[in-house]
C-alpha cells in the first residue's frame, strides 16, 4: 500500500508508517529516517532560514496608529479627533529610540491643506509623541481644537495663554488664546511632532 506512494515521492516506506525526522535528501539521495524522535516532539517549524534576521526585523518594525479627524454630524459639520486602530504606519523602532519616543506613545497624522507649507505639504505624514505635551516655544504640535485636528507652531503666552502659528503666514494669521479661551475653545495639545515626510 505504501510502497507505490513512497516510490513516487522518493520516500522510504518506513517514513509513512513511523512519522519520524528525515535526513536531508542531499545526503542520501532518498529521504530516510535518521532518528526515532516522533514528529509531534519536534516543535514548531520556522519558515525563516535565518532566525537572527527574523528576530531583528520583528524588533525593529513598529506599527504606529493614526490620529484622524472623523465627521460626527454631516448637518452641523461636527468632527472629533479619533485614535484609529485599523490604519497603521510601519516605523523603525531604532528611529523611535533615537528620538527618545516610546512606541506606545507615537501616533501618525496625515497633513491636510496648505497651512503648514512649505515645510509640511498636503498629503505628507508626521509622527507625534503623545507623551510630550509640555509646550516648548517654536516647536510644532498636534492639537485637538474643538474636534478639529490641527498642526501648529506653538508659543506660550504670559498667564497660561498660547499663540498658534502656521508656516504659511501669508494665508494664515497668528491665533492667540488666553487661558480662559483655551478652555472655551476646547483646545488640547495632543503631542509634539518628532518626524515628518513630505511629498513633492
Amino acid at each position: 500500500m505504501f510502497s507505490g506512494l513512497a516510490e513516487a515521492l522518493r520516500i522510504d516506506p518506513g517514513v509513512l508508517i513511523d512519522s519520524v525526522l528525515l535526513k536531508p535528501y542531499e545526503e542520501t539521495g532518498f529521504l530516510t529516517p535518521s532518528t526515532d524522535i516522533p514528529a509531534e516532539d519536534l516543535g514548531e517549524l520556522n519558515a525563516y532560514k535565518d532566525t537572527i534576521e527574523k528576530e531583528s526585523f520583528d524588533q525593529d518594525a513598529v506599527a504606529l496608529r493614526y490620529l484622524q479627524e472623523v465627521l460626527r454630524n454631516e448637518q452641523t459639520g461636527e468632527t472629533s479627533v479619533e485614535d484609529i486602530d485599523w490604519r497603521r504606519f510601519t516605523f523603525s523602532r531604532a528611529s523611535l529610540e533615537k528620538a527618545n519616543v516610546l512606541p506606545r506613545y507615537a501616533r501618525c497624522i496625515e497633513v491636510k491643506g496648505n497651512s503648514m507649507e512649505p515645510m509640511l505639504k498636503d498629503g505628507s505624514l508626521v509622527c507625534i509623541d503623545t507623551k510630550d505635551i509640555a509646550v516648548a516655544d517654536g516647536m510644532v504640535y498636534a492639537l485637538d481644537h474643538a474636534g478639529q485636528l490641527r498642526l501648529r507652531v506653538v508659543y506660550r503666552l504670559p498667564g497660561g495663554g498660547l499663540r498658534l502659528r502656521c508656516f504659511n503666514r501669508e494665508d494664515y494669521m497668528d491665533e492667540e488664546y488666553d487661558q480662559d479661551e483655551i478652555g472655551k475653545q476646547k483646545i488640547k495639545i495632543l503631542g509634539k511632532v518628532f518626524w515628518s515626510s513630505t511629498f513633492w
